[in-house]
């Protein structure tokens, strides 16, 4: 823990020398009180072996105040779990103009991981809240929400079909809806926003008819 003697910032830093499932080292640093202005993070390694670091923000609802970087990178911007490899992870796009949204978390880990594996519609989607009401919500959580029941319609689909019920995991879900993902002209797939394309449960059923 250190205090700057004239501002009163409280600065304490936690730092782990072995993070889980990786060779990597973590530092947590956290700003009690900060002085308003622009800070600048140096980091000195004492002994390095490629010298990449990465830092990032917390999300904005445990930050108060007006806190951003001056120069930002919009790409690897994808939160945990979703950076996980086994987990399915995606993007959220306006279905109105076929844009995706620019709080949408981008790709890829910073271990190079394909992240998001597709993107779902996420800006303006209505849906049922208490009360016997509709309303229109946006976010990463809409995204989500639908393809979450997409994955309960397919999985139904695909253990009703398999003659020896073997069941299907969260691995085999991901896979058929990259099979079924639709491309547009003149991107290239997989990319940093879209992954393989976005969500269509429809065509991913399809193509697995014809199998």
């Amino acid at each position: 823990v250190y205090t700057f003697t004239f501002d009163q910032t409280r600065v304490t830093a936690e730092y782990r020398l072995l993070t889980e499932n990786n060779d990597s080292q973590l530092i947590f640093m956290r700003f009690d009180g900060p002085s308003e202005g622009i800070w600048r993070i140096v980091v000195q390694p004492l002994q390095l072996s490629d010298g990449v670091f990465h830092l990032w923000l917390p999300l904005k609802e445990f930050l108060s105040g007006e806190v951003f970087f001056l120069e930002a990178d919009p790409e690897t911007t994808i939160t945990e779990p979703g950076s996980t490899v086994g987990g399915m992870t995606v993007a959220y796009y306006n279905g109105t103009d076929n844009s995706i949204d620019i709080n949408s978390g981008r790709g890829y880990t910073r271990g190079g991981v394909i992240k998001p594996d597709f993107a779902a519609p996420g800006v303006g989607v209505t849906g049922a809240v208490p009360g016997g009401r509709f309303t229109k919500r946006t976010g990463s959580s809409v995204a989500a929400a639908i393809t979450a029941g997409a994955s309960a319609l397919l999985a139904e689909w695909v253990v009703r079909e398999q003659t020896e019920n073997l069941g299907v995991g969260t691995s085999e879900i991901r896979n058929l809806f990259v099979l079924g993902a639709q491309q547009r002209l003149l991107l290239e797939y997989p990319n940093r926003q879209w992954g393989y394309g976005t969500l269509d449960l429809y065509q991913t059923l399809d193509r697995l008819r014809r199998l």
